[in-house]
């Protein structure tokens, strides 16, 4: 026998927590694939790399902003969270590649310098590869931070960003004179982007992840569970709609959140063909919000699905980031309802029944009611095909992936262990207690979780594979508020009543 082994005295040791604090996972935060500006960046030019962000400036110093939405998605999505509705964080994925996207190999356009100032250069340049020669004399070339600096600035004449040159005191550029320059540089053609970008895969090249693929980059990346998928400019291409679906179901193979897409408002310009499009485009996936028409602000025009989504993460930051209530008659940032061709479409008013008709189709719309412009609708684009409550109410979907996300994160730290009576009653308890608390806000009705022997058969358990079972039930949306009045003639006995 060791001689250490022999007790003699006192002495302690602990021995694991029985229960389990739960580890919430995020709501509402979403993960948005786009085209950004990312030439307009002095820094690093973040390409299918994920980016968090949680305010207006943090998000434009990296991914630049232009007022181009039909190019830049991105902008779009980053002026509605946060100049609109001023919630946040949100995760943004360019896929803009300098290299891929570029426009002709090299141009070279003439400007001048007036006052030392060579002002607003329109195209989206690689500011980076920027030369810039005497127009006259093209051998001599100024030197950048030397002769002159750059900057990304705003047109005042009509707001647009665009890029300035400033000439340096004491440089070879001239202050008080004319001077005509040649710029040399590579434009960006954002509209070279396509629907291959924006679904993307793994580059065979480098086994890097790239477009919506790069999901899956969030949580190792970021240790943040992504609440909703959003791709401003191409949810209603079927194609990206349909695989952008199919990620929402399965991240890092234990991940599950949802994803607005829109019906075609640029083609389908009346509420009674809406139907008729979702379904032969096939948009009734159970995690689904399909949203019709845009939503237009003065002369801004925004897809629906982003202005939803923005709506949808400051109502659950209203309710403790739980995700238990719906967006629906919730106030959006518009003034108008648009279809037709994006950026220039036109104006389009619809009543109310019109609106509720297109809620029973699976499609959540805007409508000027009661208290100005609110979401509306709460059924996912499943229904009325699949009415199981769990996938046709948006809360209710969005409660469920978040329940199980809580617990994949709540739990993980069990993996592994030796499974015996202590383990199985920790996570029992610990799940228990986490329902409880959701129960005793008012964001369940009910919930438990057992480990039952007749889903756990020796077969399963010595292969290492144990199932625990949540029962759950959440309270849904109260979307028909009906009075039933009636004359009740035995009033009339008032009339013979004595004054007093």
């Amino acid at each position: 026998m060791a001689v250490t082994s022999y007790k003699h005295g006192v002495s302690w040791r602990d021995i694991p927590t029985s229960i389990v604090a739960p580890v919430k996972a995020d709501s509402g935060i979403p993960f948005i694939v786009g085209a950004s500006p990312i030439f307009q960046s002095s820094g690093p030019k973040y390409i299918n790399k994920p980016r968090v962000y949680f305010s207006y400036n943090e998000a434009v110093l990296e991914m630049g902003y232009t007022d181009d939405w039909a190019a830049y998605g991105v902008s779009a999505a980053i002026y509605t969270y946060f100049a609109l509705f001023n919630v946040g964080p949100i995760i943004v994925n360019n896929i803009l590649d300098i290299a891929k996207h570029a426009g002709a190999p090299q141009v070279d356009e003439t400007y001048t310098f007036v006052n030392g100032v060579c002002a607003y250069i329109a195209r989206s340049l690689d500011v980076d590869g920027l030369i810039v020669k005497d127009a006259i004399d093209i051998t001599t070339i100024y030197v950048k931070d030397v002769d002159y600096v750059g900057s990304w600035q705003k047109d005042p004449s009509d707001g647009v960003l665009r890029y300035t040159l400033s000439a340096v005191p004491g440089g070879a550029i001239p202050l008080d004179a004319d001077l005509p320059v040649l710029l040399s540089f590579t434009p960006y053609a954002a509209l070279r982007v396509d629907r291959s970008d924006i679904i993307g895969g793994v580059d065979v090249n480098t086994g890097k992840n790239t477009g919506l693929e790069c999901v899956e980059d969030v949580f190792p990346l970021h240790g943040i569970v992504p609440g909703v998928l959003l791709a401003p400019n191409w949810t209603h291409d079927p194609e990206v709609a349909a695989v952008i679906a199919a990620k929402a179901d399965d991240i890092n193979g234990c991940f599950r959140c949802t994803t607005n897409v829109d019906i075609n408002s640029i083609i389908i310009e009346k509420a009674i063909d809406v139907k008729a499009w979702k379904d032969q485009n096939n948009y009734t996936d159970p995690r689904q919000t399909a949203c019709w028409p845009r939503a237009g602000l003065v002369d801004r025009d925004i897809w629906l699905s982003v202005e939803l989504g923005a709506r949808m993460e400051l109502t659950d930051r209203d309710n403790g980031n739980v995700p238990v209530e719906t967006p629906s008659n919730k106030p959006l940032k518009m003034n108008k309802t648009l279809v037709g061709p994006y950026m220039a479409g036109e104006e389009i008013v619809f009543s109310k029944p019109y609106g509720d008709m297109l809620n029973g189709q699976g499609i959540v719309t805007a409508i000027n009611w009661i208290g100005g412009w609110k979401a509306w609708g709460s059924n996912m684009a499943c229904y009325p095909f699949i009415t199981d409550p769990k996938d046709r109410w948006m809360p209710s979907r969005r409660m469920t992936d978040y329940v199980g996300n809580t617990l994949v994160l709540t739990v993980f730290q069990k993996v592994d262990k030796p499974t015996n009576r202590r383990l199985i009653d920790t996570v029992i308890d610990s799940t228990n207690i986490y329902l409880n608390s959701l129960v005793g806000t008012g964001n369940a009705l009910g919930a438990r979780v057992e480990f039952r022997h007749d889903e756990n058969p020796d077969t399963e358990m010595i292969d290492g594979h144990y199932t625990f079972h949540v029962y759950e039930f959440f309270p849904l949306p109260a979307e028909w508020i009906e009075f039933i009045l009636e004359l009740d003639i035995s009033y009339l006995s008032v009339l013979f009543e004595q004054a007093a």
